[in-house]
């Protein structure tokens, strides 16, 4: 007895020696690869991360921080191809989690032929997201067409239900509780988008609303940011427009009753919308022969013409001709019932300049052969008078008396 238990001491002790033996190997192999890491790279490249190209990946290593980010992928023709984030990479033996998946935006620190690749232009129909990622960046690469954009033809992406930070509903991309949307797949063909109850942000890179198959926008019920109007997107009291669907190929909007906010840049740079018209019961605007006005008519506030050389006639109404309203007018209609109208020299398109503060108007008619007492308001020669900016503040809160003709 005294024998086996001896015999079992000895076998125990070399099983720990074993082990410790063991043990000291790993731990030498793991510094033989910290040390080949360290003698391949400086320790500059160390610090700012190590640009690397294997299995169709491009990433970068940060072997100090012991992370990597994915950059791209190879590119590809085929159509069904899909780009799959991998969870870890690895670099000289050692092996990282990735983090994270960042489009390079610039070349700065990149390699510009590396970079060239990674944007070369791909087909993948679909983007997956594994659990490891926490920051996504979808940014469309400076200097590069959307025909070298990787992402043009994504028409979904799907992410790890087990990811902490994001997650996918029906092929979208949003932040894991659900509050901010983050990106629209491109290539997506769907014609309707529901915007879901919980999104309260909606990011710049989203660009949903960019999307030629989109016709109109919905806004689930029980949201309390957002809403929909007419196929639109606006603020939860309606009074500002947000998104408008650029497959929407109607030429006339409809001001709604609730919208109180009207941004001219957003309607001037639709192609399709021409004319507008204003729901009953708005307090702010109205719309005359297509045009914006305010409520009363009183300021020609906006128009939409992508036609030149048209001819614009003023309503009775109005006193004050606001922004670039005469954009594209060549022909000036002003009847003489009006007592008085106040052009801003900021409301005419062209070269705006002392001799020329109408810019293309070429032509101003009135109904009667005799001048209207405003007509010191507007000078008689190739072109036709404006007033200042200050001034025309002046004019807009109702003080006409102190308007003074340029002095041409």
């Amino acid at each position: 007895m005294v024998i086996l238990l001896e015999n079992n001491s000895k076998v125990n002790e070399m099983s720990r020696n074993k082990r410790i033996l063991i043990s000291v190997i790993l731990l030498v192999l793991m510094c033989a690869s910290a040390l080949i890491t360290l003698s391949a790279c400086s320790l500059t490249d160390l610090g700012s991360g190590i640009h690397v190209h294997s299995n169709g990946v491009y990433y970068t290593v940060y072997p100090f921080k012991f992370y990597a980010t994915v950059h791209g992928f190879d590119q590809t023709d085929d159509a069904a191809q899909i780009y799959a984030i991998p969870s870890h990479v690895r670099y000289l033996g050692a092996k990282y989690a990735v983090t994270k998946f960042d489009i390079p935006s610039n070349l700065d620190g990149i390699d510009s032929d590396w970079y060239r690749i990674v944007h070369g232009g791909g087909y993948a129909k679909e983007l997956v997201v594994p659990k490891t990622v926490e920051s996504i960046s979808l940014r469309e690469p400076i200097g590069l067409s959307d025909s070298n954009y990787d992402f043009k033809n994504l028409t979904s992406i799907t992410v790890d239900a087990e990811n902490e930070h994001y997650k996918s509903v029906d092929g979208v991309l949003y932040t894991a509780d659900g509050s901010g949307m983050l990106f629209y797949p491109p290539a997506k063909s769907n014609a309707y988008f529901t915007m879901p109850k919980e999104v309260t942000h909606i990011y710049s890179t989203a660009k949903f609303d960019k999307i030629e198959a989109i016709r109109e926008f919905y806004v689930e019920s029980g949201s309390q940011t957002y809403r929909a109007i007419n196929g639109a997107i606006y603020t939860f009291d309606g009074s500002k427009l947000l998104y408008y669907p650029r497959g929407k190929h109607t030429d006339t909007f409809v001001i709604p009753k609730e919208m109180t906010y009207f941004d001219c840049n957003f309607f001037r740079n639709n192609k399709y919308i021409k004319y507008f018209q204003a729901e009953e019961g708005n307090s702010v605007y109205s719309a005359i022969d297509g045009n914006v006005y305010s409520a009363d008519g009183g300021i020609l506030l906006f128009r939409k013409s992508s036609d030149d050389n048209v001819a614009l006639a003023l309503p009775q109404s109005v006193k004050i001709v606001y922004g670039d309203a005469l954009s594209g007018v060549k022909y000036l209609y002003i009847p003489s019932s009006l007592e008085k109208v106040v052009f801003e020299v900021g409301s005419f398109y062209g070269e705006i300049n002392s001799k020329n503060p109408l810019g293309k108007v070429q032509y101003v008619f009135f109904e009667s052969d005799t001048l209207p007492d405003y007509a010191r308001y507007v000078q008689f020669k190739s072109a036709y008078l404006g007033v200042t900016r200050e001034q025309f503040r002046l004019a807009v809160d109702g003080d006409f008396g102190q308007l003074q003709p340029l002095n041409l």
